[in-house]
């Protein structure tokens, strides 16, 4: 499932080293959902972790995720679930969300096309 969030970036963390062929660096985003604070962590891996570098805590950002589920068994023998957020890429609040620009993209050729229907010839 594939979601953009849109909030102020809050807290970026380092870069965790996994193992030799996976790496993460987690953050977190905050919104404000009524009158509480809703805060976000998310994370990025492998050749995605640099992508935070060019934001500053406090900057309001938008970012496109992944939200993914994977089972494990417990301690206890009991089946339990973990959700990751991950993050794929990270523009500035202002940009222009990617279902906008693809709707306007197809709004706009959808004109395109109507005006050659019209044409007597």
């Amino acid at each position: 499932m594939s979601i953009e969030l849109v909030g102020t970036l809050y807290r970026v963390y380092p870069v965790q080293i996994v193992s030799e062929r996976f790496q993460k660096r987690e953050f977190v985003i905050k919104n404000k959902e009524g009158e509480y604070d809703n805060y976000v962590k998310m994370q990025l891996t492998n050749s995605k972790t640099d992508i935070i570098d060019s934001y500053k805590e406090g900057q309001e950002i938008r970012v496109s995720v992944n939200i993914g589920c994977r089972p494990y068994v417990d301690k206890n023998n009991i089946e339990q679930f973990y959700t990751n957020v991950s993050a794929w890429r990270i523009q500035p609040a202002s940009a222009q969300s990617t279902n906008e620009s693809q709707i306007n993209s197809e709004f706009q050729h959808s004109q395109v096309n109507d005006l050659d229907e019209d044409l007597p010839f």
